[in-house]
């Protein structure tokens, strides 16, 4: 445990304070959403999804870390989830519900193969090969588009949107989160049948 925390504070910098920012917004959200603070929720959400461009600024000013590329995804996970979760139980929306079980299957099989590297770059231990799983194009889309689905259903609550809008945004989630799936599992899948 020393060794873990150590790690987090040799790697910690301003960029893993915004995604931590992000991945503890989840905190007011809850209340913001259960008292009706739309306006105060839409903001925190904007800001959260604003947080997520926080790997573009330390590719840029050259402060990327092991721990920010793993802390990254957790952050857009527990986020991203939870006013997915939040809204299903609050709206009981059965379209948001099954993307959220959907999205949930996705990213525990998806973190669960990268957990060993998760625990080893908070130790910041060094020299030790992964399974490769790159971040690609559609793994980004998908989050950038739960992103806006999440910003779109709860901004219907500030500035009221045409329902094929709502629409045509889950069902972008649900396709972007299946083809991001299948790109990373692919060759699994494949295999099962050959």
């Amino acid at each position: 445990m020393h060794t873990i925390l150590t790690g987090i504070c040799k790697q910690w910098n301003i960029v893993n304070t915004l995604t931590a920012s992000r991945a503890l917004s989840v905190i007011p959200a809850v209340p913001l959403i259960y008292y009706e603070q739309h306006v105060a929720l839409f903001w925190l959400i904007v800001f959260s999804a604003a947080t997520d461009a926080e790997g573009y600024l330390a590719r840029f000013t050259n402060t990327t870390t092991r721990l920010g590329r793993v802390f990254d995804p957790l952050a857009d996970k527990l986020f991203v989830n939870t006013m997915l979760l939040a809204y299903t139980f609050t709206y009981m929306n059965v379209w948001i519900m099954l993307l959220f079980v959907v999205n949930i299957a996705y990213d525990i099989d998806n973190t669960s193969r990268r957990l060993r590297e998760i625990i080893d770059s908070c130790g910041n231990r060094s020299g030790i090969v992964y399974e490769n799983i790159p971040v690609t194009f559609v793994s980004k889309s998908k989050t950038f588009i739960l992103f806006l689905l999440v910003i779109t259903i709860f901004g219907n609550n500030v500035v009221t949107l045409p329902v094929y809008v709502i629409d045509l945004t889950i069902t972008m989630s649900f396709f972007a989160v299946i083809m991001s799936w299948w790109q990373n599992r692919s060759s699994t899948i494949i295999s099962w049948f050959s």
